[in-house]
């Protein structure tokens, strides 16, 4: 399952390239809402790719077996890793 390629808006030239990756929030928007779009994605593409941060990524994964459990995908990688953080950069505060 992966995502590479967004959807252009008919008549705008193509100067980004296309992408078909999902960025799931927590907070933003409902859980099915993350499924319909990657379900309108896999009509015209082969792959999606679902991407998160922090708490988001149970959600991910909830999203991924959803889908795998209705048949419309096959899970062919899982890659997790961490954001580099430097020094410059102000830390914000995450209430819990």
């Amino acid at each position: 399952m992966t995502l590479n390629e967004t959807p252009q808006v008919p008549g705008a030239p193509d100067s980004r390239p296309r992408t078909n990756k999902i960025q799931v929030s927590n907070t933003k928007k409902p859980l099915y809402f993350y499924i319909n779009l990657a379900k309108r994605f896999l009509r015209t593409e082969e792959e999606v790719e679902l991407s998160a941060l922090g708490n988001a990524i149970s959600t991910v994964v909830t999203i991924a077996e959803i889908l795998k459990e209705n048949g419309l995908v096959d899970v062919t990688k899982i890659n997790t890793s961490t954001v580099d953080m430097n020094e410059t950069n102000r830390y914000r505060p995450v209430q819990k």
